[in-house]
């Protein structure tokens, strides 16, 4: 393979009619964009947004009662409050 062939030739000279055609191109997207219509910096700022507020379902669960507290009886009286071994007694107020 020759070295000659491996090298890429030359683009072919710009026509001066289709530079003319890409450039009024050109120009004309900057004044849509300028206009808003494009979606230019000022299409964005002058966006009207709706806003809509939903309401949104509770998946909560209804509340649960209160467990109920086991009663403690000592020596066949009840007793108030308890942490492991210790009681409080109604009596002992």
């Amino acid at each position: 393979m020759s070295r000659s062939s491996s090298l890429r030739r030359p683009s072919p000279p710009a026509s001066p009619g289709r530079e003319e055609a890409l450039r009024a191109k050109v120009d004309e997207i900057k004044r849509l964009r300028g206009a808003g219509v494009l979606g230019g910096a000022k299409a964005a700022t002058e966006e009207v947004v709706e806003v809509v507020e939903v309401e949104v379902p509770s998946f909560r669960p209804p509340p649960s009662p209160p467990p109920k507290r086991k009663r403690v009886i000592i020596n066949g009286k009840p007793a108030d409050k308890w942490l492991g071994e210790w009681a409080k007694m109604a009596s002992s107020r």
